[in-house]
Formats: C-alpha cells, structure tokens, sequence
C-alpha cells in the first residue's frame, strides 16, 4: 500500500481532472458534398440490417 501511495501516485483518474468552467466552443464551417444513397451490395446490407432491427424491436415490444 506505501508503495502505490508513494510511487505510483493516483489510482483514480478523476482525482486531477481539470474542469473547464465555460468550454470554447468554435463554429465550423464545413461544406459537406452530396450524400448518395446506398446502392448494390451496400443497399442489400442496409436492408438485411434494417430487417434485423425491426425483428429485434418487434422482440422487445
């Protein structure tokens, strides 16, 4: 135990956690090019996924 106190320090992360009273917050300003729907191969995994949530919340109901 006097070895972790006095050699390793702290074992909780938050004991010397600095908060920030009021975080800066910066706007971006980022054009985002054209989101294209999925098509082929990833459009029948959209699909199978999709499939699998309404199953799984169909299950929880």
């Amino acid at each position: 135990g006097v070895y972790f106190s006095l050699i390793v320090g702290r074992l909780r992360a938050e004991e010397q956690d600095v908060l920030v009273d009021c975080p800066r917050v910066e706007r971006v300003v980022q054009r985002i090019p054209r989101v294209r729907p999925p098509q082929g191969f990833a459009l029948s995994q959209a699909r199978e996924e999709a499939r699998k949530v309404r199953l799984l919340h169909t299950m929880l109901k």
